[in-house]
């Protein structure tokens, strides 16, 4: 099964991407906003990067960078902090 990569979704309200990897095949990674870091995903996330439903919005580079920004705004608007880690003055 061949796809274009990247691909980039919106899965369940989270930030997920496949993309390639160096050896030819590719990787499913997940924005978590805690750590603001691309993790693995659980594999019951993982399938709907591969077989998309009504829960699996395919979207735009741009438009899931503008997605994660938002992530990272919300997450620092409850830790009263601005993205980056620097509190607001």
């Amino acid at each position: 099964m061949a796809f274009d990569l990247p691909r980039y979704c919106v899965i369940f309200d989270r930030a997920v991407k496949l993309i390639p990897t160096e050896d030819g095949g590719s990787r499913v990674l997940v924005y978590n906003e805690i750590h603001d870091a691309f993790e693995d995903p659980p594999p019951s996330l993982a399938r709907y990067v591969f077989f998309p439903n009504g829960e699996a919005e395919l979207v735009t580079k741009a438009e899931f960078n503008a997605y994660v920004e938002e992530l990272r705004a919300s997450v620092a608007a409850n830790r009263g902090t601005a993205p980056g880690g620097k509190d607001e003055p």
